[in-house]
Order: C-alpha cells, then structure tokens, then sequence
C-alpha cells in the first residue's frame, strides 16, 4: 500500500516476513480450533452431525460413525442417509430435513426409532436446526441424536407388565379400586367400572366419596380411611358401605382394605378390593323378616305348638 513506499527494501522484507509469520499463526489458531472442536465434538456421547442442503453428511462425530459402522467420521463424508439406513427410514430423513430447509422450523426432541447395523434396532430422540451463514443464506442442517433405548425398553416392559396386571385386574370378579390419601381414584378394574357405570379414563381422578358414595355414608367411610392411615387396621380393615351403582340404586359391597407404601414407606394409597352383597344382605333381610313373621305368628296362636327333628 502507500505506506510501504517509503520504506526500504530490508524493512520491506521484515514486514513480509512479519506477514507471513501473522499469517502462519492465524492458520495455527484455525487449525487448533478446528482440533478442539472435533475433539469436543467426539467426546459428546450423543450423535451430531451437519449435512448440506442436499442432506449430504459435511461432518459427523465419533459417535454417529460407531452406529453407522464406520471406522472413522470422515468415512460419511458426502454420503447420505440413504447409504446408511433403509430406504423408507432414508425417505423419512430426507423429508424431514427438506421441510426445515423449506420452512425454517427445526424439529425439537422428535422420538425415531432407526435400525443399525447389525440389525438391531434403537430409539433416540433427535433435534434438527436449519444453517445459515452471515448472509442469511441457509447452509443446511445441523442434527443431535440422544440414545434413548434403555428408557424405551424400560417403559415397554413397564407397560407390558401394567397391561398385565391390569388384565389380571380386569378379569377378577371384585371391584378393585386404589385411592390415594385424599380420596381421588388412581386405579380401577373392569368391574368396578361396570358397577359405578363409567369408563376408566372417567373414574380416574375423581374423588370416592363424593361421587360415588351416599351424602349419608361420606362422613363415616372417610374416619374408616383415616384411620386405615393412622395404623388402626382392626376397625377398618373389613367394612362395608354402599355405593351408588350405575343404575342410580344403592349397592352394598363388602370391603378388603389395605394400605400401600412408596420406597420410602410412607402411606401413598389405599387398595380395597370389594364384592356386592346386596343380594345377600335384602336376602338375610328378608329371612329375618319370615323369622320374625313366624315368631309373632307362633306367639299368637292360643293352641300349644311343638316342632320336632325326624
């Protein structure tokens, strides 16, 4: 430039040499940036990896390349998915990627489940952001995968085991019901629901005694729960109540209560398990009533009345 006019030739050189020494180090600060992030990029157990435009991998970490069985990141260089994963798998990342460079809008903590290559499958939740430059103009995507496999096996086998026992619930002939300690229903079976005339996603959540129980029998089937609580299971271990059934009738069922504690062994809810024995009971009722019948009857009569065995 101007200023370089005036020097000599000696400090020219020293100012050419001065240059390319600058120069040589900003290159040295690149390139160890560039090897800082990489490094931090394979330290980071989730997959990340960034495509272009045309969903071409531009660079992926160490742990994307151990699931796509490659022996080094840059093997997936300007490959796709394609190359990779199935085609109706590929044709779904492909869309997807094409959306958000259409539209702008990442995708957030999406669950996938992707095969691998060794057959296998794997659940991850993924997060996909579109690229720009400077200017504006969109680079491609930048994608994080998170290895979520071991929660999803644990919530299948979870769900398997509820669908199991609520089976096993379902197919009990007693009314199973869990409430928790204010009274709200966290748990029913089928005949339960049969009883009371509601779906279980209808029961759930609402409180025993005020929907399901008699205005005269809420006072006292609430002090047998509280005192279920407080450890007194001599007085409301067995009890019997009634219901309002689905017909609108009242039912009298029989009771089992127990309490049930978390792992810290505090009182969560209470399991009862109870039978209808309303027929039952209107049929000792109206046995008593004969009973009683024939007593005034007998007491009556002015002849004397012997019964006898055989």
């Amino acid at each position: 430039g101007e200023g370089m006019q005036n020097k000599t030739p000696m400090e020219t050189q020293e100012y050419g040499n001065h240059y390319l020494e600058l120069l040589k180090c900003m290159e040295e600060a690149l390139a160890g940036e560039h090897i800082l992030f990489s490094n931090l990029m394979d330290r980071i157990p989730d997959r990340i990896y960034f495509k272009d435009i045309n969903s071409r991998f531009i660079k992926i970490n160490k742990a994307l390349a151990d699931i796509l069985n490659l022996k080094h990141p840059d093997e997936a260089i300007g490959k796709r998915d394609h190359d990779f994963y199935s085609k109706a798998e590929a044709d779904m990342f492909f869309a997807n990627e094409q959306e958000i460079l259409r539209t702008g809008c990442p995708i957030i903590n999406k669950e996938e489940m992707i095969s691998c290559s060794d057959g296998t499958y794997r659940w991850s939740t993924t997060t996909k952001v579109p690229l720009y430059d400077p200017a504006g103009e969109c680079l491609g995507i930048m994608g994080i995968s998170r290895d979520i496999t071991q929660r999803k096996k644990a919530e299948i086998a979870l769900r398997e085991e509820r669908d199991k026992a609520q089976h096993y619930l379902d197919i009990a002939g007693s009314i199973i019901v869990a409430l928790d300690i204010e009274g709200h229903i966290t748990l029913i079976n089928k005949k339960g629901c049969e009883v009371l005339g509601c779906k279980e996603d209808d029961a759930i959540g609402r409180n025993w005694f005020n929907d399901f129980l008699p205005a005269g029998s809420r006072a006292g089937v609430a002090i047998k729960l509280q005192q279920l609580i407080s450890g007194d299971t001599e007085n409301a271990e067995f009890y019997e109540n009634p219901i309002i059934a689905s017909t609108g009738e009242e039912r009298i069922i029989a009771w089992y209560n127990t309490i049930m504690h978390d792992e810290r062994g505090e009182i969560f809810a209470v399991l009862s398990s109870g039978i209808d024995i309303t027929d039952r009971k209107q049929a000792e009722e109206k046995l008593a009533a004969e009973r009683e019948r024939l007593s005034v009857t007998l007491r009556s009569i002015g002849d004397g009345v012997i019964t006898t065995d055989t």
